[in-house]
């Protein structure tokens, strides 16, 4: 259903037309998703217990996921959004961590904090790359 304001697919996806969500926008919010995962302890995932019943047996109630997945996938998905923009700099060194990271295919399965560690780098030569592009421009305290 679309109205002269905006476009509304439901009502908890309503965007009006003045309320822009470009490939920036998208950007910017990966790379705080992926600092809000880092900011965390990355713990391996782990499922949560209710309290022992009068019978001691415990239900399953939440699965807490893995910090560290999370950090890699989050990391991975900023690289599919910006591969395409990569310059030549971002094309050099991150020739050099796929190539490791294709290398140790087999150990990084069994050592997930290497693997972390190396997304960790991947993470900082994009950071790198976006402060050269002008799109992480410091702003005053102030504002």
């Amino acid at each position: 259903m679309a109205t002269e304001e905006g476009i509304i697919q439901d009502g908890e996806n309503y965007r009006g037309k003045n309320d822009a969500f470009g490939y920036k926008d998208i950007v910017l919010k990966q790379i705080q998703k992926i600092i809000n995962t880092y900011s965390k302890e990355l713990v391996k995932g782990f499922m949560k217990y209710s309290q022992p019943n009068q019978y001691g047996q415990q239900e399953p109630i939440a699965y807490i996921s893995d910090g560290r997945k999370s950090y890699i996938q989050s990391v991975e998905g900023l690289y599919d959004l910006l591969i395409a923009k990569f310059d030549k700099l971002m094309k050099e060194d991150d020739e050099d961590i796929i190539k490791e990271l294709e290398e140790r295919k087999e150990e990084l399965k069994e050592d997930i904090n290497e693997r972390v560690r190396l997304m960790r780098r991947l993470f900082q030569k994009m950071c790198l790359f976006l402060e050269r592009m002008g799109w992480l421009e410091e702003q005053s305290l102030e504002d």
